[in-house]
């Protein structure tokens, strides 16, 4: 996700008008995003947003707020985590989650890497031999398996 913004709330609205015009998708912090029906992620963006607010929960947006651009968007879940690395490749620092699939980063670029590490990191200190770490609230970037936001419930 490239931003340069990126917004985390509740759908407010979405509207997908007939005749090609662009969809219209507005959030719970007042941000508005339009995207239009032949751009190539539109498919993915609309199964997302739908699926989102059919569960009354909230969307992770990537896209220009000022112009209203829309690139991308990601479904928010609990997570637990179970590690991050002590120093980062470049600039990915590897985190792993309880029973997930997969390795995951942080970029020590972006603005809530510090944030986002110190909240993980936390949440792992919790951890006891017979309990779990808590669930925090994790949105994954899944083409680039990038955290993009960490949160408490």
């Amino acid at each position: 996700m490239h931003g340069p913004d990126f917004v985390l709330a509740p759908i407010t609205e979405w509207l997908v008008p007939p005749g090609g015009a662009p969809a219209r998708l507005v959030l719970g912090d007042g941000s508005v995003w339009m995207m239009a029906p032949n751009d190539p992620a539109f498919a993915g963006v609309r199964a997302m947003v739908e699926l989102q607010r059919s569960r009354n929960a909230p969307i992770f947006a990537s896209g220009d707020r000022r112009t209203g651009r829309l690139e991308r968007v990601a479904m928010p879940r609990l997570m637990r985590p179970q590690s991050v690395a002590q120093t980062a490749v470049g600039d990915q620092l590897q985190v792993t989650f309880v029973a997930a699939p997969s390795f995951y980063y942080l970029r020590t670029d972006r603005p809530w890497f510090g944030a986002a590490r110190d909240l993980l990191l936390r949440a792992i200190a919790l951890q006891t031999p017979t309990t779990f770490p808590p669930e925090l609230l994790v949105t994954i970037d899944i083409p680039t398996l990038e955290v993009m936001d960490v949160r408490q419930l």
